[in-house]
Protein backbone atom coordinates (compact mmCIF):
# COMPACT_ATOMS: atom_id res chain seq x y z
CA UNK A 1 0.00 0.00 0.00
CA UNK A 2 1.22 3.48 -0.83
CA UNK A 3 2.09 5.16 2.49
CA UNK A 4 1.71 8.68 1.11
CA UNK A 5 -1.75 7.93 -0.19
CA UNK A 6 -2.74 6.31 3.09
CA UNK A 7 -1.48 9.32 5.03
CA UNK A 8 -3.47 11.65 2.78
CA UNK A 9 -6.65 9.68 3.44
CA UNK A 10 -5.95 9.88 7.17
CA UNK A 11 -5.65 13.67 6.86
CA UNK A 12 -8.86 13.83 4.82
CA UNK A 13 -10.68 11.68 7.39
CA UNK A 14 -9.64 14.02 10.22
CA UNK A 15 -10.85 17.08 8.31
CA UNK A 16 -13.92 15.66 6.58
CA UNK A 17 -16.52 17.65 8.57
CA UNK A 18 -14.59 20.85 7.87
CA UNK A 19 -14.50 19.99 4.17
CA UNK A 20 -18.29 19.53 4.17
CA UNK A 21 -18.72 23.00 5.70
CA UNK A 22 -16.34 24.62 3.20
CA UNK A 23 -17.90 22.85 0.22
CA UNK A 24 -21.43 23.80 1.29
CA UNK A 25 -20.44 27.43 1.84
CA UNK A 26 -18.86 27.66 -1.61
CA UNK A 27 -21.80 25.88 -3.23
CA UNK A 28 -24.52 28.15 -1.84
CA UNK A 29 -22.46 31.21 -2.71
CA UNK A 30 -22.34 30.48 -6.42
CA UNK A 31 -22.19 33.21 -9.08
CA UNK A 32 -25.95 33.73 -9.27
CA UNK A 33 -26.08 34.41 -5.54
CA UNK A 34 -22.92 36.48 -5.11
CA UNK A 35 -23.82 39.10 -7.69
CA UNK A 36 -26.59 40.34 -5.38
CA UNK A 37 -24.49 40.40 -2.22
CA UNK A 38 -21.80 42.96 -2.83
CA UNK A 39 -18.50 43.82 -4.44
CA UNK A 40 -15.53 41.56 -5.02
CA UNK A 41 -14.34 40.01 -1.78
CA UNK A 42 -17.83 39.65 -0.29
CA UNK A 43 -18.00 35.97 -1.23
CA UNK A 44 -14.71 35.21 0.54
CA UNK A 45 -15.92 36.95 3.70
CA UNK A 46 -19.20 35.06 3.61
CA UNK A 47 -17.50 31.69 3.03
CA UNK A 48 -15.35 32.35 6.10
CA UNK A 49 -18.37 33.39 8.20
CA UNK A 50 -20.33 30.28 7.18
CA UNK A 51 -17.31 28.09 7.86
CA UNK A 52 -16.97 29.53 11.36
CA UNK A 53 -20.61 28.94 12.34
CA UNK A 54 -20.71 26.51 15.23
CA UNK A 55 -23.04 23.96 13.68
CA UNK A 56 -22.75 21.51 16.57
CA UNK A 57 -24.53 24.09 18.74
CA UNK A 58 -27.70 23.21 16.83
CA UNK A 59 -27.78 19.94 18.74
CA UNK A 60 -28.03 21.80 22.06
CA UNK A 61 -31.47 23.14 21.15
CA UNK A 62 -34.72 21.30 21.70
CA UNK A 63 -37.26 23.69 20.22
CA UNK A 64 -38.02 26.04 17.35
CA UNK A 65 -37.46 28.99 19.70
CA UNK A 66 -33.96 27.82 20.59
CA UNK A 67 -33.18 27.33 16.92
CA UNK A 68 -34.59 30.79 16.13
CA UNK A 69 -32.22 32.43 18.65
CA UNK A 70 -29.25 30.49 17.23
CA UNK A 71 -30.35 31.38 13.67
CA UNK A 72 -30.65 35.10 14.39
CA UNK A 73 -27.26 35.25 16.14
CA UNK A 74 -25.60 33.83 13.04
CA UNK A 75 -27.80 35.85 10.71
CA UNK A 76 -26.37 39.10 12.07
CA UNK A 77 -22.83 38.03 11.18
CA UNK A 78 -23.83 37.23 7.61
CA UNK A 79 -25.84 40.44 7.17
CA UNK A 80 -22.82 42.46 8.32
CA UNK A 81 -20.75 41.12 5.42
CA UNK A 82 -23.35 41.85 2.72
CA UNK A 83 -22.82 45.25 1.12
CA UNK A 84 -25.80 45.72 -1.24
CA UNK A 85 -29.22 47.06 -0.23
CA UNK A 86 -30.67 48.54 2.95
CA UNK A 87 -29.91 46.98 6.31
CA UNK A 88 -33.34 45.32 6.46
CA UNK A 89 -32.98 44.03 2.93
CA UNK A 90 -29.48 42.68 3.64
CA UNK A 91 -30.58 40.88 6.79
CA UNK A 92 -34.09 39.57 6.15
CA UNK A 93 -33.79 38.95 2.41
CA UNK A 94 -30.28 38.00 1.40
CA UNK A 95 -28.67 36.97 4.68
CA UNK A 96 -31.57 34.66 5.51
CA UNK A 97 -31.36 33.13 2.05
CA UNK A 98 -27.61 32.50 2.42
CA UNK A 99 -28.00 30.94 5.87
CA UNK A 100 -31.10 28.93 4.91
CA UNK A 101 -29.45 27.49 1.81
CA UNK A 102 -26.30 26.66 3.77
CA UNK A 103 -28.22 24.88 6.53
CA UNK A 104 -30.39 23.04 3.99
CA UNK A 105 -27.26 21.71 2.33
CA UNK A 106 -25.51 20.82 5.59
CA UNK A 107 -28.51 19.13 7.23
CA UNK A 108 -30.19 17.47 4.23
CA UNK A 109 -27.51 16.95 1.59
CA UNK A 110 -24.43 15.93 3.53
CA UNK A 111 -23.48 13.56 6.29
CA UNK A 112 -22.29 16.31 8.60
CA UNK A 113 -24.94 15.20 11.09
CA UNK A 114 -26.00 11.59 11.55
CA UNK A 115 -29.56 10.65 10.59
CA UNK A 116 -31.00 11.12 14.09
CA UNK A 117 -29.35 14.51 14.50
CA UNK A 118 -30.51 15.67 11.06
CA UNK A 119 -34.05 14.50 11.82
CA UNK A 120 -34.04 16.59 15.00
CA UNK A 121 -32.90 19.74 13.19
CA UNK A 122 -34.73 19.55 9.85
CA UNK A 123 -38.11 20.50 11.28
CA UNK A 124 -36.74 23.82 12.49
CA UNK A 125 -35.15 24.90 9.21
CA UNK A 126 -36.64 27.81 7.32
CA UNK A 127 -37.42 27.73 3.62
CA UNK A 128 -34.91 29.76 1.58
CA UNK A 129 -36.96 32.60 0.13
CA UNK A 130 -36.55 33.88 -3.41
CA UNK A 131 -38.70 35.10 -6.28
CA UNK A 132 -39.72 31.56 -7.27
CA UNK A 133 -40.83 30.62 -3.75
CA UNK A 134 -42.69 33.92 -3.35
CA UNK A 135 -44.46 33.50 -6.69
CA UNK A 136 -45.55 29.96 -5.90
CA UNK A 137 -46.68 30.97 -2.43
CA UNK A 138 -48.81 33.83 -3.78
CA UNK A 139 -50.34 31.48 -6.34
CA UNK A 140 -51.20 28.79 -3.78
CA UNK A 141 -52.24 30.89 -0.79
CA UNK A 142 -53.82 33.85 -2.54
CA UNK A 143 -52.47 36.27 0.05
CA UNK A 144 -50.37 39.28 -0.74
CA UNK A 145 -46.75 38.37 -0.24
CA UNK A 146 -43.76 40.31 -1.53
CA UNK A 147 -43.03 39.74 -5.20
CA UNK A 148 -39.24 39.93 -4.94
CA UNK A 149 -36.70 38.86 -2.36
CA UNK A 150 -35.56 42.44 -1.76
CA UNK A 151 -39.09 43.22 -0.54
CA UNK A 152 -38.64 40.81 2.39
CA UNK A 153 -36.99 43.55 4.40
CA UNK A 154 -38.35 43.07 7.91
CA UNK A 155 -38.36 40.36 10.52
CA UNK A 156 -42.16 40.34 10.44
CA UNK A 157 -42.32 39.68 6.68
CA UNK A 158 -39.73 36.89 6.90
CA UNK A 159 -41.45 35.09 9.77
CA UNK A 160 -44.94 35.55 8.32
CA UNK A 161 -43.82 33.65 5.23
CA UNK A 162 -42.15 30.97 7.35
CA UNK A 163 -45.23 30.63 9.56
CA UNK A 164 -47.57 30.15 6.58
CA UNK A 165 -45.25 27.52 5.13
CA UNK A 166 -44.73 25.90 8.52
CA UNK A 167 -48.44 25.54 9.28
CA UNK A 168 -49.15 23.78 5.99
CA UNK A 169 -46.07 21.56 6.26
CA UNK A 170 -46.98 20.55 9.81
CA UNK A 171 -50.41 19.35 8.68
CA UNK A 172 -48.75 17.09 6.09
CA UNK A 173 -46.00 16.11 8.59
CA UNK A 174 -43.08 17.27 6.47
CA UNK A 175 -40.45 19.93 7.17
CA UNK A 176 -41.25 23.43 5.88
CA UNK A 177 -37.81 23.60 4.20
CA UNK A 178 -39.05 21.03 1.68
CA UNK A 179 -41.01 23.82 -0.02
CA UNK A 180 -37.66 24.71 -1.59
CA UNK A 181 -38.03 21.49 -3.59
CA UNK A 182 -40.17 23.45 -6.07
CA UNK A 183 -36.82 24.36 -7.61
CA UNK A 184 -36.38 20.75 -8.68
CA UNK A 185 -39.61 20.75 -10.68
CA UNK A 186 -39.78 21.53 -14.36
CA UNK A 187 -41.35 24.86 -15.31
Amino acid sequence: MNKKLKKEFERIKENHRNAIRQRSAKTVLGPSMVRFLGPKGTKDKLVQILYEIKLDELLKHNSQNGYKRWFEENLGKIAGAIKNGSSGHRKWAHATKVLDLYLYDIVLNSHFFDDNQAEKIVGWLYTPIDKTVLSQLRKLVGERFPTQLKDVDTEEKFYKIQDVLGEAAKEIEVPRVWFDDIWAEDD
